[in-house]
């Protein structure tokens, strides 16, 4: 042997080719040469360990297009068959017949349990299409697969952008459905009456509203007598005695309808009603919750039509724009606006401003009165301030031109 480790008597060159022919071996077999192409179903295993062209982009592993249309149709089965089990499912919520039937309220649906993420877009396609053409049990469906298209991964949430923008655009109004009126009394004249004596309570102690908007207070007894006549103490406790002395003559007149009427029970009704509070919150939550999945999608186009529909439903005075606009500042919150540039962010802030002053009045809506604009004021300048969404440090610009919504802030 050499100083080399080669034997005695092989040239240069043939040493050369030795240390190819090693090296190529050593690269062939190393775990460190990166991720291992997997070859297709019936490749042979020497072709998987072909190096593959240095200017060919890599592929998913383990995938061909024929492969990916296998797994396309597996994914599509599983939605089908998730969808049906929640049709079957959905039937039964506004059944009364159906009350003791098994409603899921909470998520991950059970039929669900094994549709993750990877399937987004699949779903999305399936929302999209006709389900069972009743608005109450779609909403129902469409809740439950909303939950594993938020749970696509950050890599592909741009592709659901377009998606759903359509579901947006189809999202659920108000659901024209009532409550059941869950007893009733028969005969029902007989309780009339008999209600007419008993019920009611007496004279309410006086009160008083003292001060100016937005300041007022109202104030109740003995405080209230300080700014009433001096007998108005003296003409609340006469009120009461006269009204003590008429409610025992009416108790002893209605003796006479008592055993006379009976209340009767609606079987089911109950649980519909309880049913349609849930869902009627899930439409809630079905809206907002695409409003805040198209902004995690960082798609800068998607994010301006979004603002937009919310401008169309603040200047209809639909009540909707408040919930759209909460789901908004939890995805701000969450720091999704990371995603768009400040010019972006800019544009999204000038539409959400413009349609503040043009909504800069109170309206009802969830038994509240609300003002659109004092609700969005913030959101206004955090956009417009950066806000912590982007990197670059941002200050803000303080001055008398910014828009201040009237009586004052939410």
């Amino acid at each position: 042997m050499s100083g080399t480790g080669f034997p005695r008597g092989i040239s240069l060159t043939g040493r050369l080719t030795i240390l190819v022919s090693l090296l190529a071996l050593l690269n062939a077999a190393s775990p460190l040469r990166g991720q291992p192409t997997i070859a297709p179903s019936g490749a042979s295993a020497s072709a998987a360990t072909q190096p593959r062209p240095a200017a060919t982009a890599p592929a998913t592993p383990g995938t061909s297009g024929a492969d990916a249309a296998s797994l396309r149709r597996e994914g599509t089965a599983r939605i089908e068959k998730a969808v049906k089990a929640l049709i079957a499912e959905a039937a039964s919520l506004d059944d009364l017949k159906q009350a003791n039937a098994v409603i899921h309220f909470s998520r991950p649906h059970p039929a669900l349990a094994d549709i993750k993420g990877d399937l987004a877009l699949q779903v999305l396609e399936r929302m999209a299409q006709p389900i069972t053409e009743n608005a109450f049990r779609d909403t129902f469906i469409r809740w439950h697969l909303l939950h594993v298209v938020l749970q696509v991964d950050r890599a592909n949430r741009r592709a659901t952008g377009a998606p759903l923008l359509r579901l947006v655009r189809m999202m659920p109004g108000p659901l024209n459905l009532t409550a059941q009126r869950e007893s009733y009394y028969e005969p029902e004249e007989i309780w009339q009456k008999w209600h007419a004596l008993v019920g009611g309570g007496g004279p309410s102690p006086p009160q008083i509203v003292i001060g100016y908007p937005p300041f007022q207070r109202i104030i109740g007894a003995p405080e209230s007598y300080k700014h009433l006549p001096a007998d108005a103490a003296s003409n609340y406790a006469k009120a009461v005695e006269t009204w003590k002395v008429q409610h025992a003559k009416n108790l002893e007149l209605a003796k006479q309808y008592e055993g006379k009427f009976k209340m009767v029970t609606v079987p089911g009704a109950r649980t519909f009603n309880q049913r349609l509070s849930f869902v009627n919150y899930m439409v809630r939550q079905y809206r907002g919750e695409l409003i805040y999945a198209l902004i995690r999608s960082g798609d800068p186009e998607v994010a301006k039509l979004m603002m937009r529909e919310i401008d169309r439903l603040a200047r209809d005075k639909s009540g909707v724009a408040f919930d759209l606009l909460a789901y908004v500042y939890l995805a701000a919150f969450e720091g999704s606006l990371n995603l768009y540039d400040q010019g972006t962010l800019n544009e999204m802030s000038e539409t959400l401003e413009g349609t503040a002053r043009a909504t800069d009045e109170y309206v009802s809506y969830g038994g509240a009165t609300r003002n659109f604009a004092q609700y969005s004021f913030h959101l206004i300048y955090m956009l417009k301030d950066g806000g912590g969404f982007i990197e670059a440090e941002q200050k803000p610009k303080i001055d008398g031109n910014r828009f201040r919504p009237k009586g004052g802030f939410q």
